[in-house]
């Protein structure tokens, strides 16, 4: 029986489920517009559940990480991460993608575009010819993954250029994804959508810092500059930035450097002790024969601070560990809180101090995570932005993250009792 049901209704089956459906786009492989190896790249939809939001869009690019080296990017390739041959048939959602109105009441019955996540380099690589790794090609596509699927969705049945309100986000490396894409996508959707009100863009857990480990060593920026040399990343990152540093373009991989360029209004929704970003950039060193191998990590920076770091409220840390990590969080706030952006009209920010990560797609973080003055819930603050119109000050819209408590005496030292 499901075999004779037409596309549509199987779209209309999922959506009613509240889960998207699975397109792949099996011509993508005759524009190179593949995953890691090869196979056809595709994306998840959910139409708008109501006839009022059918001009209404979600899209959101999924994150999981990146490939440094070649031997890294073959390993993804046996997983979701590299190829399409692991998807699933249907996805849900929580948070900010939920379809759940008493969990997310503002975009719940928007249309709803999920972008999979199968280049490794946060859809920015553009090289030609694939890489040989052990035998097998390994292709660096995920710029021309993104042309494709929006060349797709202008089309019917999705018909996005008849848009009136869209939101860009994406979370962990697809958050990076949204900084990085956010004037590609909003110059498209601007030339192309006459009917278009609104078009803003909010990542979740994507302002990944360009800030050396604790050793001083610049282990991010290097496994970043690799990675752009080698899935060609230069032309599919933000433009502006690559015209302002035509000699540093890895300098373009990061939000920062994206985030002041950008022409849309952003609500950056971010931890600024995001668990993530201290194993990553804070305590992670380039493994002795980087960039070659599988692995790019090598030994913990911080070998005694494993447990620390592992705690989910950093509960298990000393004061002298907190008063390092705090030092982070401060580098954080101080560096966003420096690009104009930042203080844009239009603009807001909403910077927690919760040990977490992509908090904004988990329902309980998404309703139940405060602003560090208690004032006002994550899924409130990003309503109040996004219905807010582009004169009102930023610092409107803008909530900034408290420091853990140093001290050695008892007791909880995290400073927001929502987290």
């Amino acid at each position: 029986m499901i075999k004779n049901l037409s596309f549509l209704s199987l779209i209309s089956m999922c959506a009613a489920n509240g889960l998207m459906n699975l397109v792949m786009l099996n011509d993508s492989i005759k524009v190179g517009a593949v995953c890691l190896d090869g196979t056809a790249s595709g994306f998840y939809f959910k139409k708008a559940a109501t006839s009022a939001n059918i001009n209404n869009w979600v899209i959101h690019f999924q994150g999981g990480g990146w490939c440094f080296n070649e031997g890294n990017c073959y390993q993804r390739t046996s997983s979701r991460l590299g190829s399409s041959s692991y998807w699933t048939q249907t996805l849900g959602g929580g948070g900010i993608m939920s379809t759940d109105c008493s969990v997310n009441p503002e975009f719940c019955n928007y249309n709803f575009i999920n972008i999979p996540y199968c280049d490794g380099a946060s859809f920015t690589g553009n090289a030609d010819l694939p890489s040989n790794v052990y035998g097998k090609d390994i292709y660096f596509r995920g710029s021309r993954i993104l042309s494709h699927v929006l060349d797709v969705i202008s089309k019917p049945p999705y018909n996005i250029f008849e848009a009136e309100n869209v939101l860009l986000g994406g979370g962990s490396a697809g958050g990076l994804a949204a900084f990085l894409h956010a004037d590609r996508i909003g110059d498209w959707l601007t030339e192309h959508s006459p009917n278009l009100k609104r078009y803003k863009v909010a990542p979740s857990s994507g302002f990944f810092l360009n800030h050396d480990n604790v050793n001083g060593v610049p282990v991010f920026f290097d496994e970043f500059q690799y990675m752009m040399r080698m899935a060609n990343s230069t032309g599919g990152t933000c433009q502006a930035c690559v015209a302002k540093n035509p000699n540093n373009t890895a300098l373009c991989m990061f939000a920062e450097n994206c985030y002041s360029e950008s022409k849309y209004p952003t609500f950056v929704l971010n931890s600024a002790m995001d668990k993530v970003q201290l194993s990553a950039i804070l305590d992670d060193t380039l493994a002795p024969d980087f960039p070659k191998g599988n692995s790019t990590s090598g030994p913990r920076a911080l070998p005694d601070y494993s447990d620390c770091i592992a705690s989910a409220e950093l509960d298990q840390c000393n004061s002298t560990q907190i008063t390092l990590l705090n030092s982070y969080l401060n580098d954080f706030q101080t560096l966003i809180s420096k690009i104009p952006s930042y203080s844009k009209n239009g603009n807001g920010a909403f910077i927690h101090s919760c040990h977490t990560h992509i908090e904004s797609l988990n329902n309980l973080n998404w309703t139940n995570f405060k602003s560090s003055d208690g004032s006002i819930s994550m899924k409130d603050a990003t309503a109040k932005w996004w219905n807010s119109n582009l004169n009102i000050p930023s610092e409107e819209n803008t909530y900034k993250p408290c420091d853990y408590r140093e001290t050695t005496a008892p007791g909880p030292r995290i400073c927001n009792p929502t987290c």
